[in-house]
């Protein structure tokens, strides 16, 4: 679980509330909004509902369908608590986001890394900026 979970309490039975979230969500396509181009994107709803997901047993994650690649899912669980259901869940990035920003952000330090360690080499050997500049001009007599 993530640092802060997030408790909610139905009246609802467990097989209820499977039901409930079957019909109130539509079903996440993998792979769909991102073969998209961006300016269909702006513009496409989804589906029905305004909110996409998967069930799998009793856990189940939920996104907005307008919600770009970075946005929060929601990950939850239920579980029957006395007369209804208690549903346990938190707010994160999907997996293949967080692997992404960070292989992004290793790059990009690399990269820093790589370019100030260049750029210092060539100062100290003086190829980055020389000395005298040579600046020969031809006159022909009139």
């Amino acid at each position: 679980m993530a640092g802060n979970p997030v408790i909610l309490h139905s009246a609802l039975a467990p097989e209820a509330l499977a039901d409930t979230l079957l019909r109130s969500i539509d079903k996440d396509v993998a792979g769909l909004r991102s073969l998209m181009p961006w300016f269909i994107r702006l513009v496409w709803k989804g589906g029905s509902r305004e909110v996409r997901g998967l069930i799998a047993g009793n856990t189940f994650r939920v996104k907005r369908w307008n919600a770009m690649q970075w946005s929060p899912n929601f990950y939850g669980k239920w579980e029957a608590d006395g007369g209804g259901t208690r549903i346990e869940g938190y707010f994160d990035l999907a997996p293949t986001v967080r692997w992404s920003l960070r292989l992004t952000l290793v790059t990009v330090l690399s990269l820093a890394v790589l370019g100030i360690v260049l750029n210092t080499l060539d100062i100290t050997t003086g190829t980055h900026c020389p000395g005298r500049v040579l600046l020969i001009v031809e006159t022909s007599p009139l």
